[in-house]
């Protein structure tokens, strides 16, 4: 759009207008042969006068509107603000940061104790660290999503895959690790859809001479989403391979419940934010209550995120929950701490 006058208030109310009719049309069902396509668009727009800015600076400002109309969930539109630009240059520094600590291996894995209700180790989570030279430890709640949208996550998943695994052969080897114990370790959906996923992760096991039964690969709900026919065979082929599969943050994604007694699962981990009000929300205990009663059915494991107490760990116990991780049996610690603290000879 160009040439609009100076009332700033009528040109944003123009640019909503057209807005709206970009978005509509992309909304509208697409015909591809005998298929049916839905797209959705997120856009970002900058208004200027054409004075003092250069089109390398008009680009950036929309491209930085673009973000955050992203972040708010995609499918919708935000127009610069100046104030977006400090967000914009920390997310650009951070894709900086990112790809040199995915080039340089500059990560860390933590590992996190899962007990029974005897108190009893029964395998562990990897976590991944990234503590960066000038910011100091950053949480994969803020670089994982960066790294999906950037596409450095199935670089940094082989990474944690082979770290991991490398970690269980080396203590099954110095006789730290029972063959009975499983390694939970995150697949985020991007790095689950590549077609080279499978073939590495049997190589990945060759390589290390790891058991397959002391591995569990953890998925989320939101995975089954994009295309669950291709999901279930990749799911059924890697339980072939005698590897453990477990639904992450159950209860917090959009998969339907029908499909649940289709999928080749073993566990179901009960999201922490259940967990953690199960004491206080009489509407979180209900939702672990019908968890548990449902696994139980289709003879599912469950185990619970985010057990912080005895209180949490006894409530869960009395509702049939045997199975549990969380800061009360023990913090993500580096792997010579895990075996400190958590293996005993």
């Amino acid at each position: 759009m160009s040439h609009l006058c100076d009332d700033k208030e009528w040109v944003e109310k123009q640019i909503n207008g057209f807005v709206e009719r970009v978005m509509y049309a992309c909304q509208q069902v697409k015909k591809a042969g005998h298929h049916e396509v839905h797209i959705t668009a997120s856009l970002g727009a900058t208004i200027f006068n054409g004075d003092d800015a250069s089109v390398e600076a008009i680009l950036k400002q929309a491209d930085t509107a673009l973000y955050r109309a992203k972040e708010s969930g995609r499918n919708t539109f935000a127009l610069y603000k100046t104030e977006m630009q400090a967000v914009s240059d920390a997310r650009l520094e951070m894709e900086k940061a990112l790809h040199h600590a995915t080039e340089f291996k500059l990560f860390k894995l933590y590992y996190q104790p899962q007990t029974n209700d005897k108190n009893q180790l029964i395998g562990a989570e990897a976590l991944i660290r990234w503590k960066d030279e000038q910011k100091g430890f950053i949480s994969p709640a803020v670089f994982i999503p960066v790294a999906e949208e950037i596409g450095l996550i199935v670089e940094i998943g082989q990474w944690v895959l082979n770290e991991s695994l490398s970690q269980v052969a080396t203590w099954l080897k110095e006789g730290k690790w029972d063959p009975s114990w499983r390694m939970s370790i995150n697949v985020s959906p991007i790095q689950f859809q590549q077609a080279g996923f499978l073939p590495m992760l049997k190589g990945q096991l060759e390589k290390h001479e790891v058991p397959a039964r002391c591995v569990d690969l953890e998925i989320t709900e939101n995975m089954l989403l994009n295309d669950l026919t291709t999901s279930l065979e990749k799911m059924h082929a890697i339980k072939c391979l005698g590897v453990h599969l477990s639904i992450d943050d159950f209860g917090t994604g959009y998969s339907s419940l029908k499909y649940l007694k289709s999928l080749p699962i073993d566990r179901l981990k009960i999201d922490q934010s259940f967990v953690r009000d199960l004491l206080t929300d009489k509407s979180d205990e209900a939702i672990v209550h019908a968890v548990i009663a449902m696994a139980q059915a289709l003879n599912i494991n469950v185990l619970a995120e985010g057990v912080e107490t005895f209180v949490h760990y006894d409530r869960l116990r009395e509702i049939g929950c045997f199975f549990y991780q969380g800061y009360y049996f023990g913090h993500p610690v580096p792997p010579e701490d895990f075996i400190a603290e958590f293996v005993h000879d």
